[in-house]
């Protein structure tokens, strides 16, 4: 059966949930699909990744609750069989939406949060909102705190782990320096990335093949942005920690590095991780999240239970001296087997039959 979809987020910025919204529209109208994306404010810098067939609108919105903003919402969903929402901001604005200009359509909450490790907390609107509509969540502490917390009926809540596009493997990639250790953290500058414990390793291990360590991600703390900087300075690690904040496809440039890590405090996903995996790159990572686990199974050693530096350093180590063309061959097809585009494809596919014969 054709479905009618209608992709609901804020703006595409650089973020997992605007990664999967991207790459889920893309698979959708791959197969055969009519799906749509919205943007409550702006399209943002992924927006021009979505096919150019896909049909967007863009509402631009100034003042968050402009009744003639709402009922544009609306009048544009009610062509569609499902709205997919993503986010919970974005959840809030739907559903105020929905009430007061009677939408009717099936609505799907796509649950995103990345702190759940660290914040159970539920809000009134939560209770009022979440328990009426179709929850999916993209791990399986998200699913268990929307049910045991929030009481959405056990039928209303899926559980979709993330993916990532399929990119080629990147080859031939060669570094300035092959006998330097280059480290790679991907995640936009915020506290709970963890990223002072990044580069307090760097330190830890600075007499390792002169190590450099290079955060690829967006600002969205700036007063954050300045304790790492001020961090960097203090440790006399100018020159050796680098800052990139305007790459929007990381797999393209992951090759050049020979190891990532994962430090984050809390993360529903991560899906940083399935890039790593995508390109055949070694990494550490806290063990936090529907993707840690998942690679626990089969990489014991890519995965760390604590925040314990010498800890790290030992593992870290141990990661590297496992690392080889064939294991990066082994992790790319790892990433074939478990996070496949069209595996993914299916599991909504099967959540939309479920909501549309609920």
């Amino acid at each position: 059966m054709e479905l009618k979809i209608l992709q609901v987020i804020d703006t595409l910025g650089v973020g997992g949930a605007e990664k999967v919204l991207v790459t889920l529209a893309n698979l959708q109208y791959k197969y055969k699909d009519q799906v749509a994306v919205l943007t409550l404010l702006e399209p943002g810098e992924l927006a021009p990744a979505l096919n150019p067939a896909i049909p967007k609108w863009s509402l631009h919105r100034k003042w968050k609750y402009n009744p003639l903003t709402m009922y544009r919402f609306v009048q544009i969903a009610k062509k569609f069989d499902v709205i997919h929402v993503h986010s919970r901001h974005n959840m809030r604005y739907v559903y105020l939406a929905s009430l007061v200009f009677a939408l009717k359509n099936r609505v799907v909450f796509h649950e995103h949060f990345g702190d759940i490790e660290t914040d159970t907390s539920v809000k009134w609107h939560q209770r009022l909102i979440y328990p009426k509509l179709y929850y999916v969540g993209v791990s399986e502490k998200l699913c268990a705190w929307a049910k045991s917390k929030v009481g959405v009926p056990d039928e209303q809540v899926f559980l979709l782990s993330n993916t990532v596009a399929s990119y080629p493997l990147v080859l031939n990639q060669k570094k300035e320096k092959p006998e330097a250790l280059k480290i790679v953290i991907v995640g936009n500058i915020r506290r709970p990335k963890n990223i002072v414990f990044a580069i307090k390793l760097l330190k830890q291990i600075e007499n390792y093949n002169s190590p450099t360590l290079t955060i690829i991600g967006k600002i969205k703390d700036e007063h954050y942005f300045k304790e790492l900087l001020a961090l960097v300075e203090n440790l006399g690690l100018v020159g050796k920690v680098i800052f990139e904040h305007e790459c929007n496809n990381v797999q393209l440039i992951l090759p050049n590095f020979d190891v990532a890590i994962h430090p984050a405090h809390s993360e529903s996903g991560p899906l940083v991780l399935i890039e790593y995996l995508g390109q055949g790159i070694p990494f550490l990572a806290h063990d936090v999240g529907e993707v840690t686990k998942i690679v626990k199974n089969k990489y014991p050693e890519y995965v760390i239970d604590t925040l314990e530096l010498n800890a790290w350093k030992e593992k870290l180590s141990e990661v590297l001296d496992s690392t080889s063309e064939e294991r990066k061959k082994e992790l790319r097809q790892f990433y074939e087997e478990n996070f496949s585009e069209q595996t993914y494809y299916q599991k909504c596919r099967s959540i939309y039959a479920k909501v549309l014969h609920s």
